[in-house]
């Protein structure tokens, strides 16, 4: 495990084994402060994963709004076209391996993460190992 898997723990038992001396200052026996302790320890832990719970739904929900914005002003075409369409528009080739999007538009050549799709930066033609995993898509 890492040490950001163990946070909540290392948090949740902190703060029991800080509570104990502070309940015991306050007259409490020894045997309730251990208790109230480890009531102290399961509720910063489920506060803990219910807000995490919740900031990562947050997160997730803003991610596929963006997803699905981005999805909307895109028109997909085949592999073919995109190789014969020379119309100026800006073409964009999306690796369905990796998840890399690559313009057309280069002037250096360039590759996706995993290699399935390079563009030579003077023609901007593809070389495309897996055709099937390749989208091609014009902003409109």
């Amino acid at each position: 495990m890492t040490i950001i898997e163990l946070f909540p723990w290392l948090l949740a038992i902190a703060s029991g084994i800080l509570a104990v001396p502070i309940l015991r200052s306050m007259g409490l026996a020894s045997t309730w402060a251990v208790c109230s302790a480890i009531a102290i320890v399961v509720e910063v832990r489920l506060m803990f994963l219910v807000a995490s719970r919740h900031i990562l739904e947050v997160l997730g929900k803003r991610r596929m709004d963006r997803g699905r914005a981005a999805a909307i002003k895109r028109k997909y075409h085949s592999l073919d076209w995109a190789k014969q369409s020379r119309s100026g528009g800006v073409v964009f080739y999306g690796c369905m391996v990796c998840g890399n999007f690559l313009s057309a538009n280069v002037r250096k050549p360039t590759h996706c993460a995993c290699g399935n799709i390079k563009l030579c930066g003077a023609t901007s033609m593809p070389e495309i190992r897996d055709q099937e995993r390749v989208r091609v898509f014009s902003e409109g």
